[in-house]
């Protein structure tokens, strides 16, 4: 007797060979109101049916290019991601997925994409073994559990219609590209239309707009001391000038930036210090936990950081004996990683890092997804245009 095929293998068997793309790019594509993670049950094929399709998608792959055009990139291209039961892959897999198929740009800019990815791989896949490199090394508990404790609703809030139509009037208008459109008199920094357009989909964001941001996320926390952590938040700049040095390490450089006169407080006080690493082509932090002793290094493709790690330690060595006169060991702090939102294409590393200081910022773990990354672009752009972070 034949047996009946399920019907979504039916449906699946009457659609086209080919990719597709049915969506246009451009601001109607705008991430309008996404859902927080939520504990959704995914299928499983019967096991017979898995190892037949990946037996076709393995054979079919050398003769298969998805479209070009195509926003978000096609499921084949990346696997799919749940923020409620994050995972993290080598950044390898992802990088192949990331270069040969979603990468936007030139050969070039591809090029030094995956070269700073493995010069990421190789610095960070092990500790020096000198001094300061000996940090300890700790695996926290699976801190992203897979059904969020917290009320994430504020941080998906939908843009208003009017909001919507401002943003992409910005994003997409036709102005001067050196127009300004938004000083920021604190810190003097100004966006131009060229600067702000980093926030369209595919965008690399740049050090203006991410120094900005961060502006944005120390007023909120002075404004709202009661809701958000003690933080202090440094800007894209610091850690190149931390390790401008000939010997890759320069505190002198840096010692003034953090006086007591010109910040109001010593970082000792802090809970959190974020630190925004840009490595080449390619956007990570380094999250150091004043009061637990812990460093982090968050990075959206999975690297590990430890050469990032061993100087931030080296700092927070010489900064607590220098303004606060207390000699630290650096063996007594504890480097520890957790799962993490990762990234599937090669363009949101930034929108990435804000989201992870964000999230920190309030004292909860980054449950989000790749997925969420347009309408974090937008509500991003729409906070930088009104000088406000919510």
């Amino acid at each position: 007797m034949p047996t009946r095929a399920p019907p979504h293998l039916a449906a699946a068997a009457a659609s086209p060979s080919s990719p597709t793309c049915s969506r246009p790019f451009g601001p109607s594509l705008s991430a309008r109101s996404p859902s927080p993670p939520t504990s959704a049950a995914t299928t499983t094929p019967p096991p017979h049916l898995a190892s037949a399709a990946a037996a076709a998608a393995a054979a079919a792959a050398p003769y298969r290019s998805p479209p070009s055009d195509c926003y978000p990139p096609p499921r084949a291209a990346a696997a799919s991601f749940s923020s409620t039961t994050p995972t993290t892959p080598s950044p390898l897999p992802v990088a192949a997925a990331a270069v040969a198929v979603c990468f936007p740009g030139s050969l070039e800019k591809k090029a030094m994409f995956y070269k700073a990815l493995q010069w990421t791989k190789k610095r960070g896949g092990r500790l020096h073994e000198s001094g300061l490199g000996k940090l300890r090394l700790a695996e926290l508990p699976d801190p992203l559990d897979t059904t969020p404790k917290e009320d994430l609703s504020e941080l998906f809030t939908p843009l208003s219609d009017k909001e919507e139509r401002e943003v992409d009037t910005l994003l997409y208008n036709r102005n001067h590209s050196d127009k300004v459109i938004v000083i920021h008199e604190p810190s003097n920094i100004e966006i131009t239309n060229e600067k702000f357009q980093c926030l369209r989909p595919r965008g690399w964001l740049n050090d203006e707009v991410i120094n900005l941001y961060i502006e944005l996320l120390k007023e909120r926390e002075e404004r709202e001391h009661n809701r958000f952590l003690k933080c202090h938040f440094f800007n894209t700049f610091f850690y190149k000038k931390l390790t401008c040095g000939i010997a890759g390490y320069d505190y002198q450089s840096v010692r003034r930036w953090t006086t007591f006169k010109r910040l109001g407080y010593g970082l000792i006080e802090c809970e959190k210090i974020f630190v925004p690493v840009h490595r080449n082509v390619h956007w990570c932090l380094v999250v150091i936990n004043m009061k637990d002793k812990t460093l982090q290094y968050l990075d959206s493709l999975g690297g590990l950081g430890h050469d990032v790690l061993k100087v931030l330690t080296r700092y927070i060595v010489d900064e607590l004996k220098d303004k606060s006169n207390l000699e630290v060991d650096p063996s007594s702090w504890v480097v520890v990683s957790e799962s993490l939102p990762l990234q599937q294409n090669g363009w949101d590393c930034g929108m990435f890092m804000l989201k992870y200081i964000d999230f920190h910022s309030r004292g909860i773990k980054p449950s989000f997804s790749q997925e969420h990354m347009m309408y974090f672009r937008n509500r991003t752009a729409k906070e930088i245009m009104t000088l406000r972070a919510d």
